[in-house]
């Protein structure tokens, strides 16, 4: 036997009188394309009933309100700080920590200037222009943690060539090095360029295997096997291609060592 409780039969009505599912339905949707701004609330149900009721408002243009709208509003606030601390103190405290991999010239002193310079001007931003839009917001900090990297950079002395060498052969970085790698090895250098070609085609499968491993346990748990089924041939297929254009070359680096 179903152990499972039976669900009660709910008869659908207008105006009181009983009507059949059908009938419903279509006065319904009549009233809905009548209405210029239909109002969805209560909405205290289960995952596929949240989904259609915000796919229903989203094509009639309605508005949704939750019985649970306090603690939403709650969430909003939460992510509208995570907003700004990934947009404005972001910007002023990460561009720093990305350029130093990039330019021999910058130095300690534009490191610290900079980063120093963005998370004053993140806090300013969240002080007085609180409603300021988050992408504004970025190209305003951002631009003034680059003043003041630059301003650190170039008001103080370059570091030691000897440094950077032993810098550029240790992490094998990317971008503006030329003055550095012009003193160096030749075969030293096109080993490192060699596999920052390998890094970049690399990165083309890193991506989508990134996001496909984070989406495919979340649609295994709302139970969209279509979408589950393509994320994860899209996991199996960019782990194939980060084994030979990665792992493969990082195993035989680790084994030469």
């Amino acid at each position: 036997m179903d152990a499972r409780p039976a669900r009660a039969r709910v008869e659908p009505r207008l105006h009181g009188s009983p009507v059949t599912l059908d009938e419903a339905l279509a006065f319904a949707a009549e009233r809905l394309r009548q209405a210029r701004l239909p109002l969805f609330a209560g909405l205290s149900g289960d995952l596929a009933d949240i989904r259609g009721a915000l796919h229903l408002a989203q094509q009639t243009g309605g508005v949704i309100d939750h019985r649970n709208a306090d603690a939403l509003m709650r969430n909003s606030r939460v992510l509208q700080e995570t907003g700004w601390i990934t947009m404005s103190l972001g910007a002023g405290m990460m561009l720093p920590l990305l350029l130093r991999w990039y330019w021999w010239r910058f130095n300690g002193y534009g490191y610290a200037i900079g980063t120093a310079v963005g998370t004053l001007g993140a806090i300013l931003q969240k002080m007085f222009f609180p409603s300021l839009p988050e992408w504004i917001a970025f190209l305003i900090v951002g631009g003034a943690a680059i003043v003041g990297m630059l301003i650190g950079t170039y008001g103080f002395p370059a570091t030691d060539k000897d440094v950077l060498r032993k810098f550029f052969t240790k992490t094998k970085p990317m971008g503006l090095w030329k003055p550095v790698t012009e003193e160096m090895e030749s075969q030293a250098v096109r080993s490192v360029k060699k596999e920052n070609r390998r890094d970049l085609l690399a990165l083309v499968f890193a991506i989508p295997w990134q996001l496909s491993l984070f989406l495919t346990p979340i649609h295994a748990v709302i139970h969209e096997w279509d979408r589950f089924v393509l994320f994860f041939a899209v996991f199996i297929l960019s782990s194939i291609g980060l084994y030979f254009t990665w792992y493969q070359h990082l195993s035989r680096g680790n084994s030469q060592q």
